[in-house]
Formats: structure tokens, C-alpha cells, sequence
């Protein structure tokens, strides 16, 4: 079961991604939203990681999904400032992350 929301946590990154292959300008609001939806993301494959080695209790859960929720509304809004583009990569990342936040933390 870890490995799927692994995948499911990198597949949620790709929107943040075209930008980087494409030859668009990339803003610095770019980069601070999309570094910040990184951290969400990092912050999911770590809590799947540990919480799959049995090795996190409930109140330790909690704070990183209130450590990751955050970072994915803050990169929600700082995206919705942006006036470029890539402003939908970084929102759809985002919200993914926001769901599959409540998938783990439901489950765990």
C-alpha cells in the first residue's frame, strides 16, 4: 500500500513539472510556490515512509499533516498572487496534495 501512494505522490508533481520542460520564463513566484508544494509532497513520502515502518504514533501524525496542509494552502495562495501560466501546475499540485493529505491522515 506504501508503494502505491508513493507513486501517487510523485504522479501528483507532474503538473508543477511541465513548466521546467517547456521554454516559458519562470518567475520567482514560480519557484517559491512550487518549492513549497515540493516540501508538501516531500513531507507525504516521508510520513508514508515512517508510518509504513510502524514507527509514528497518532499525535506525530498529526503534525506533519499540519506541517503539509499548510505548506499546500500557502502554495495554493501564493500561486493565485501569480499572473503567469504555470499558476495551474502549482494549484493542481496542490490541491492533489491537500487530498491525498486527507487520504493518509483518514487512514492512518
Amino acid at each position: 500500500m506504501d508503494q502505491f501512494f508513493l507513486l501517487l505522490i510523485a504522479a501528483s508533481l507532474i503538473p508543477i513539472c511541465i513548466p521546467l520542460l517547456k521554454r516559458w520564463p519562470l518567475s520567482s513566484q514560480y519557484w517559491r510556490s512550487a518549492c513549497i508544494a515540493g516540501l508538501g509532497s516531500d513531507l507525504q513520502a516521508v510520513f508514508v515512509v515512517v508510518v509504513a515502518r510502524v514507527s509514528l504514533s497518532l499525535s506525530y501524525s498529526i503534525r506533519f499533516a499540519a506541517i503539509g496542509v499548510s505548506s499546500c494552502v500557502l502554495a495554493i495562495i501564493l500561486a493565485m498572487k501569480g499572473d503567469d501560466r504555470w499558476r495551474p501546475g502549482v494549484t493542481i499540485t496542490s490541491s492533489i496534495g491537500l487530498c491525498i493529505w486527507a487520504i493518509l491522515v483518514s487512514l492512518h
